[in-house]
Order: C-alpha cells, then sequence, then structure tokens
C-alpha cells in the first residue's frame, strides 16, 4: 500500500509520462483508489468538458466515497486546472480559466483518513505549445477544501 508521499509521487510521475514532450495531451482527471481489504487498486477516470459534466462527476464520486468510504485506505485525484493569484487587479469573482493572468497547472491531492496533502505542478509549454517541464512548487499543502478534497471524512 502506498503513502499519501508515494501517491502525490505516482501522480507526479504519470502527468510527466501523459504531458512532457506532447502538445496537445491532456491528463485526463481521475482518481486513483487502494483498498483496506486486499482489494486491487482502482483507476477511476472522470473526464468532464464544461462546468455541468464536472459537477455530475464529482457529485457521483463524492456518493461513492460516502457508500464505499469505510472499505477505502486512501486515494489520489489528479487533474489539469487553470490557476491565478487573488489581487487588487483581479478581485475574487472571475474564473481563473477566464483572466489573462491564469497558469496552467496539474493538482494532485492525495488522503487518507487521517488527512491529506496537495502538490501543484505548473505546466511549461514551449512557443510551439509543446509541454516542456512540469514545475513542482515548494509548497505542499496539507490544509485543503473544495468539493474534491477529503471525501473520506463524514463517513
Amino acid at each position: 500500500m502506498m503513502t499519501i508521499d508515494e501517491l502525490i509521487q505516482s501522480g507526479v510521475d504519470q502527468a510527466r509520462t501523459v504531458l512532457i514532450g506532447q502538445k496537445d495531451a491532456e491528463l485526463t482527471p481521475a482518481f486513483v483508489i487502494q483498498f483496506k481489504d486486499g482489494r486491487p487498486t482502482a483507476i477511476v477516470a472522470t473526464p468532464w468538458g464544461n462546468d455541468r459534466e464536472k459537477h455530475t462527476a464529482t457529485t457521483a464520486m463524492w456518493m461513492m466515497f460516502k457508500v464505499y468510504g469505510r472499505a477505502v485506505d486512501s486515494y489520489l485525484f489528479w487533474s489539469e486546472a487553470w490557476r491565478a493569484r487573488e489581487s487588487i487587479k483581479h478581485p475574487i469573482g472571475l474564473m481563473p480559466r477566464d483572466r489573462e493572468d491564469k497558469q496552467e497547472v496539474v493538482i494532485l491531492s492525495a488522503y487518507n483518513h487521517d488527512g491529506g496533502k496537495m502538490r501543484i505542478l505548473e505546466i511549461k509549454r514551449g512557443p510551439d505549445g509543446v509541454v516542456t517541464e512540469l514545475v513542482a512548487e515548494d509548497d505542499v499543502y496539507d490544509h485543503l477544501s473544495g468539493r474534491l478534497h477529503n471525501l473520506l471524512a463524514d463517513e
């Protein structure tokens, strides 16, 4: 069974395999789920093309974790995302994908029943649009919120 740190590293490795050297590749949002009872690790892809599909996929995963959460030891979620920092010039309200200062990132978050961690990788592209590197932030976050974070809580 992988630890949370090992799960995150496996996600970093997967993102590098899928994205580096590619122009149009996408890292499909997915969950890697480890079970307590010896069942094989499950990989559940949750692709979405718009906010409605994202809501449907995340609601389905939330419901699945509520039913099977006690059997789950830990999980990793990965996804590409847009990120932008709040500032006076850009107050809260405008989605990062709609801002000119957005950054393309990979978000990796892993959880077990004791908590979780998140790592962010900035996607760097060359002038031809090909992904040249994934730059890991120095910070590994352990205080997280949002609809995909800590689906093992509130069992």
